[in-house]
C-alpha cells in the first residue's frame, strides 16, 4: 500500500487531471482538480494546527483546552484569508 502526504496526493491528482485532459475526459478533470484543491486546503489547515483536519476536532490531544467555537472562528478567518490570497475579490 502506498502512503502519500497530502501534498503528494494532490500532485498525483493534478497528474491524473492532466492525463484525463489529454484523453478528453473533462468530467474526470474537474473531479481531479477539485480533489487536488481540497487536499491542498487540508494541508494548509494541517500546517496551522493538525486538529483542523480531523473529523472530530475535540478528540485531538492537547495540553491547552480550546472550545470548538474558537477553533471554528479561527478556521473561518484562515479560510477567508486563503480564499482572498488565491482569488482576490
Amino acid at each position: 500500500m502506498l502512503k502519500f502526504s497530502l501534498v503528494e496526493n494532490a500532485l498525483d491528482s493534478l497528474e491524473h487531471a492532466n492525463d484525463d485532459l489529454q484523453t478528453g475526459d473533462y468530467k474526470r478533470v474537474i473531479l481531479d482538480l477539485a480533489h487536488a484543491a481540497e487536499l491542498l486546503l487540508k494541508e494548509r489547515l494541517r500546517i496551522i494546527h493538525p486538529a483542523f483536519v480531523l473529523s472530530n476536532i475535540d478528540k485531538y490531544p492537547s495540553q491547552h483546552a480550546h472550545t470548538v467555537n474558537k477553533k471554528v472562528l479561527h478556521l473561518e478567518t484562515e479560510i477567508s484569508y486563503c480564499l482572498y490570497v488565491v482569488v482576490p475579490f
